[in-house]
């Protein structure tokens, strides 16, 4: 069981869900509240190797859109409801005092199992002159949705499956699970008289990725008082760093000095918030400052079996070991091993067909991988063997592009690792404008001892 956040807007705008083309029914109604979302900057995915990979990733920003797609039963579109607006990618949201707050939780269930309790666990940071909320720290059974006490809200949401099916005998509340905890933090603004954050900015303008920066903020209050300034910076939702300067005071003139903050980790690629909170003795002043890293390229190659090829290599290891092995090997470990060798997830056959996948940031014009192999001295040499990978057109959770291609040549068969285990450099090579080009390699062992048409043999 588990569950995660989905960010909708919440503006006065409709739902809208895609064609399923499936034997299975699916009712959408059973997840989503009543109510007017528009769901921007959709993102359908399916898991794969582990990762999300998306097969929807763009906003709703105009009609012409929707042509693949088709209403909930019920429900209306209309051009209004499709206004351009910039697309809202910040994780940390912002309130106001009474403003509803939208949750959004998304709960699904490996066995299908329905949800049959939720549970909601706030923690409040409280600004003066609100004090802490009543519920705080209590386990509710429901989400509070308006909030009249200034501060900063963490909620940790999670629920409990119901295993009970019809027919069953006895008890069933010992078999039900609690699904895992999510952590979504958001802030209520003090308003008011309270001191206020004048500006935020960025030094340098536009944050380039692994380069340092700081920040300078600017602050003011009708009363002049003295002030505390709290700025916490955020990467994809996650904080990563708070800083605090006390004893802020005006000067003669009235104006408070910048507060400048410098040590920051380096920028990555990504989107970045700057929340600031300034306080005095009577309220609280909030602003939010984000801004995006663009990569400037990077790559990340695989290299893998076939389905039926790592099929065959898990009936060697359950044959010879009572286990799969999946996980890789260093070359050294498994050369030190005693014969037979456990194979790996990264020890294959010659013959195999190299299946491949490449992970890419900063939109490269083309992706190509090539094998080099160590010669006697120990240096890499080519071995002519040269593949051009295919954009999916797909990215993974963090964005990140999905490029698959593969690599089979009849020459390949008895090649290497006859003799002997031999480790081959796969080179995988992305390429950019202005002619900068980004690497990675990745080491895949080859033993092929026993010929891979003999394998059947084996078991």
């Amino acid at each position: 069981t588990r569950t995660g956040n989905m960010a909708f807007n919440n503006t006065n705008t409709k739902y809208f869900f895609p064609k399923v083309t499936s034997t299975q029914s699916t009712d959408l109604n059973m997840f989503i509240p009543k109510g007017e979302y528009l769901i921007k900057n959709l993102r359908l995915y399916y898991m794969e190797n582990g990762q999300r990979v998306y097969i929807q990733n763009k906003c709703l920003d105009d009609t012409a859109q929707l042509a693949p797609w088709e209403l909930s039963p019920g429900l209306t579109a209309s051009a209004e409801a499709l206004q351009e607006e910039e697309p809202d990618d910040e994780y940390i949201k912002i309130y106001k005092k009474g403003e509803k707050v939208l949750y959004n939780i998304f709960y699904d269930d490996y066995e299908e199992d329905p949800s049959k309790q939720q549970y909601w666990k706030y923690l409040h940071i409280n600004w003066p002159p609100d004090g802490i909320h009543p519920d705080a720290g209590k386990v509710l059974d429901k989400p509070i949705d308006r909030f009249y006490l200034s501060g900063k809200y963490t909620v940790t949401h999670w629920q409990k499956d119901n295993t009970l099916r019809s027919g069953t005998v006895g008890d069933a509340d010992p078999y039900n699970k609690e699904s895992n905890a999510v952590d979504l933090t958001f802030y209520v603004d003090g308003g008011g008289s309270a001191p206020w954050i004048t500006y935020i900015k960025t030094n340098p303008a536009a944050v380039k990725e692994n380069n340092s920066y700081t920040l300078a903020i600017g602050v003011d209050d009708s009363e002049k008082d003295v002030l505390m300034l709290e700025t916490e910076i955020y990467h994809n939702g996650k904080n990563i760093f708070t800083h605090r300067k006390e004893n802020l005071q005006a000067n003669p003139s009235g104006d408070y000095p910048e507060t400048l903050i410098g040590g920051l980790p380096q920028a990555q690629a990504g989107v970045y918030q700057v929340i600031c909170t300034v306080r005095d003795h009577s309220g609280a002043g909030i602003k939010s400052y984000k801004f995006t890293v663009v990569s400037e390229g990077k790559i990340t190659g695989n290299v893998y079996h076939t389905e039926q090829w790592d099929a065959n290599r898990k009936k060697y290891n359950l044959k010879r070991f009572s286990e799969e092995v999946n996980h890789p090997f260093q070359f050294n470990d498994y050369i030190a091993m005693t014969t037979p060798r456990k194979r790996g997830t990264n020890v294959f056959w010659s013959g195999e067909k190299f299946m491949l996948r490449a992970e890419t940031e900063g939109k490269p014009s083309g992706v190509t991988v090539k094998i080099n192999e160590p010669d006697s001295a120990g240096n890499l040499r080519t071995t002519g063997y040269y593949a051009e990978l295919k954009n999916t057109g797909r990215k993974t959770a963090s964005g990140a592009e999905l490029w698959d291609g593969s690599l089979w040549e009849n020459s390949m068969i008895n090649k290497w690792g006859r003799k002997a285990p031999e480790i081959l450099i796969f080179n995988f090579t992305a390429y950019y404008p202005g002619e900068t080009v980004k690497e990675h390699t990745a080491a895949v062992i080859v033993d092929s001892e026993h010929d891979y048409w003999q394998l059947h043999r084996l078991w």
